[in-house]
């Protein structure tokens, strides 16, 4: 089964890069709109990419939910800046 990377963001969202870049990578892409209710199938999730942008409440929220969701599972969680992403992306790759 292929792994799969969680996108969550509002639209329109600047994610077309990352997710060209996640493809090549061998990864699947699952959209879920920022802040919205319905849960999450976590199964085949191996990562998630929130893009917080000017709504950091909504994403917090929404964090806070999805730890609910999956209970005792440690879930690592890592910033991400998605306009500091372009160069890397433009490069083909992510650098710390």
């Amino acid at each position: 089964m292929m792994s799969t990377v969680l996108v969550s963001t509002l639209p329109p969202a600047a994610t077309d890069d990352l997710r060209r870049l996640l493809a090549a990578a061998g990864f699947g892409v699952a959209d879920h709109p920022l802040g919205a209710v319905p849960a999450v199938d976590f199964g085949p999730v191996a990562a998630a990419v929130v893009e917080v942008g000017e709504r950091a409440d909504v994403a917090a929220a929404q964090t806070r939910r999805w730890r609910i969701e999956l209970g005792d599972e440690v879930v690592r969680q890592r910033p991400l800046d998605l306009g500091a992403l372009h160069p890397a992306v433009d490069a083909g790759r992510l650098e710390d």
